[in-house]
């Protein structure tokens, strides 16, 4: 059997559509893919052009100024886009396109020359691609030589504001001009590697797809956020209203015409676009057949912070590590580009996160191990010491929009629950502990006046957490073994299910059912002006035995898991080259400086205080936790003053 073919690939650090193409989950069929990571768009093409890599990522112009030549292939693949709503500074603000007429529009060269061509397009402006020199964009404005300038995309320059005033009004613009969001990346082979192996094309394109299409799942299993933006669900409804549900579609069926917007702006091309592009690959409609569906345990080599293999360090106490993969908090953590002083930490990536608490607390599997918050109360208050907990959190998540019920069950406000069935994944799951809390605490529902029905949501789940007794005076009752969730909402056997999933858009069919309260984000923004809770759900824990033997692990491991989102943070907020396929990705950074001064995932006891003591009474209140438990016993001593 022939041995893959390796091809060496450079291209941008991104947080989620290449992830799993850089990780080894996904492989083009036939090929070796070597990812190579670089600062800037302009050193990858740099390394394609001197021979160092085979295929690379490469600005958009430089498909169409004749930068590459005859050379090299486009696959129909762009991995970035950005919105031109937050790329254009100056000393003033406008309303739209037609404001930045009768005006001198500078782009800073050669970072973003490419969208500089796509303001062209959008204002019928001329805009100078060559003048501006990195980082003199304020002073150019200043002298007066420009009045506006194109940047990459929303960075902050001393002395300039982004020009446009309302952005969603700008995008609605861009989106009828040019049928989408800016393509400002293209992939490219050296068609040399390419000769005589014209399955390669087709190969690459389907395994961009693929590593694309797992982000997607990924972002869209809201039990665990996979990246620390608490409004994610509605950037993903943004997306299927505002783009068809792929705002980074791949291949040339749904990007043929923008190309060729752009094409008519830059008058070295002069040529139909098809033409630039691998022949097998313009079939490709972007929309490829993939075989991964979930989201599979990573195998991620550990690198440093150069990217290469990290070597191996003597004498460090060895650690299994449990949890969720994040894209961004823990990502640092999983890959090795951040590690706990002393301590080799082996990154064990579970997909499914009731396995892993089931592992936790039955068997206490792992060295250490992300938790469910709710067990570990329960936990510690039944006397079972086995587990000592972190303050790190590193899942949180609103719960109102989880709340679904029967279009025919009369249930139009909290109130209408009274007397109904409720279907739920496990009673004691942290998710239900905030939404029985929020019922009680602001409609004045308990859990005691509806009954609940514990099962599988989309599949049947005869495996329970920890067994635990019914609360006084309330009913939960066990689906049959073959039955669900969703099916006995469908079927009418229950009014209502309360998931920690998304249950409108994962539904096979099309739902019979729809959301208790349909303005959740206007809900959850006024449940945390009022409360400042923005509701953990997941916390680390470390076997206690392991801990006891070695109690300064626990000081090295919060360091580590700080530094990986604090690293995580950094890139997300780089804003250049998008880290993550969302459009609003800058509306959702400026929420998290505006609402959550920055942070909406704060590790460390002192500044969860307040959420864990509410989150003990809760557990406490709703007959989970035998006794009220202190917060404070459920973490490491060394780590109560921070």
């Amino acid at each position: 059997m022939a041995s893959p073919l390796n091809i060496r690939y450079a291209g941008l650090d991104y947080m989620d559509r290449t992830v799993a193409l850089e990780t080894g989950q996904v492989c083009p069929v036939g090929a070796n893919l070597q990812m190579r990571t670089v600062p800037t768009l302009e050193a990858a093409l740099s390394l394609l052009i001197a021979g160092v890599v085979d295929c690379a990522e490469v600005p958009l112009i430089a498909l169409f100024d004749g930068s590459l030549g005859d050379k090299y292939e486009a696959l129909p693949v762009f991995p970035n886009r950005a919105s031109p709503a937050y790329a254009v500074f100056g000393n003033k603000k406008v309303q739209s396109f037609e404001d930045l007429t009768n005006n001198r529009i500078w782009a800073e060269a050669p970072a973003a020359t490419t969208m500089g061509v796509w303001i062209q397009v959008l204002t019928g402006v001329a805009v100078d691609l060559t003048s501006l020199e990195p980082g003199t964009a304020s002073d150019a404005i200043q002298r007066n030589d420009a009045d506006f300038a194109v940047l990459p995309s929303a960075r902050s320059y001393l002395g300039l504001v982004p020009t446009f005033e309302n952005p969603s009004r700008v995008e609605d613009e861009m989106r009828k001009r040019v049928g989408g969001l800016p393509i400002l990346s293209v992939v490219v082979v050296n068609r040399e590697v390419m000769k005589n192996r014209r399955w390669l094309p087709v190969a690459l394109t389907d395994a961009f797809v693929d590593s694309k299409e797992l982000s997607t799942v990924r972002h869209e299993y809201f039990g665990a956020l996979s990246v620390g933006l608490p409004w994610l669900m509605r950037s993903l409804e943004q997306i299927k209203i505002e783009y068809g549900g792929d705002a980074y579609p791949y291949g040339l069926g749904r990007n043929r015409e923008m190309l060729t917007k752009f094409a008519e702006a830059c008058p070295a091309f002069n040529g139909p676009v098809d033409a630039l592009f691998a022949p097998e690959s313009v079939p490709l409609t972007g929309i490829a057949e993939t075989t991964f569906y979930a989201v599979r345990p990573l195998a991620a080599p550990k690198r440093s912070r150069d990217g290469n293999s990290a070597s191996a360090t003597q004498e460090k106490l060895q650690l299994t590590y449990g949890g969720l993969t994040y894209l961004d908090r823990n990502w640092a953590l999983q890959v090795g580009e951040v590690e706990p002083e002393g301590i080799d930490l082996n990154y064990a990536a579970i997909a499914e996160v009731g396995s892993l608490f089931r592992r936790m607390a039955q068997f206490a599997e792992f060295d250490v191990a992300e938790m469910s918050l709710s067990t570990l109360i329960m936990l510690v208050a039944r006397g079972d010491k086995r587990l000592v907990g972190l303050p790190v959190f590193p899942s949180r998540t609103f719960r109102h929009a989880f709340l679904y019920v029967r279009d025919d069950s009369g249930i139009e406000q909290p109130k209408d629950l009274i007397g109904k069935r409720v279907g739920v994944q496990d009673y004691q799951a942290t998710a239900y502990v905030w939404q029985r809390a929020l019922l009680q605490n602001e409609f004045g529902v308990a859990p005691g006046q509806f009954s609940w029905h514990v099962g599988g949501l989309d599949v049947p789940s005869p495996l329970h957490r920890m067994s635990h007794d019914p609360p006084p005076g309330v009913e939960i009752l066990h689906l049959p073994p073959e039955a669900t969730l969703e099916g006995w909402l469908r079927e009418g056997e229950l009014d209502a299910v309360f998931t920690p999933e998304d249950l409108i858009s994962t539904s096979s069919s099309k739902p019979n059912w729809h959301r208790l309260f349909p303005d959740y984000e206007r809900r959850e923004r006024e449940f945390f002006a009022q409360t400042g809770f923005f509701p953990i759900m997941h916390c680390v824990v470390m076997r206690r035995e392991v801990y006891e033997k070695n109690p300064w692990i626990a000081a090295n491991l919060f360091d580590a898991f700080q530094r990986s989102k604090d690293r995580g943070y950094a890139r997300m907020r780089d804003l250049s080259a998008p880290a993550l396929t969302l459009p609003d990705l800058p509306r959702s950074l400026s929420e998290l400086d505006e609402i959550f001064n920055g942070d909406a995932f704060p590790y460390g006891y002192t500044a969860n205080a307040r959420i864990l003591e509410a989150i003990t009474q809760y557990s406490f209140e709703q007959g989970l936790a035998v006794r009220k438990v202190d917060p404070k016993e459920l973490f490491a001593a060394e780590l109560m003053p921070w």
